[in-house]
């Protein structure tokens, strides 16, 4: 599925999107005016408005859309996104030390 990500006007398309990880180092390298605490969202099915703030986030759009394009929109996050960031953050950087 191709992802076309969208910020401040600016519509990028990332052909391959295989990890939150993958899509996190995409967003930072193509769009340089990033707010500091960032998410990602999307429209669902239903059309419901979905954050994406971490690698099981990702995942659920990934099972749960079929479409061949899917437009991701990038938002400043709000004070509670910011606390659920920083601690998926810490979780997954602690899983991937594990891993290795």
């Amino acid at each position: 599925m191709r992802l076309i990500v969208c910020h401040n006007s600016i519509s990028k398309i990332m052909s391959e999107a295989t990890t939150y990880h993958a899509l996190s180092d995409f967003i930072r390298s193509e769009f340089s005016d990033l707010p500091k605490n960032w998410i990602v969202e999307y429209k669902d099915v239903d059309g419901d408005m979905i954050s994406m703030t971490c690698s099981d986030d990702f995942k659920s759009m990934m099972e749960t859309t079929n479409a061949k394009y899917l437009k991701l929109n990038i938002k400043q996050a709000d004070a509670s996104q910011e606390i659920q960031i920083l601690c998926e953050e810490k979780v997954e950087e602690k899983t991937e030390a594990q891993n290795e």
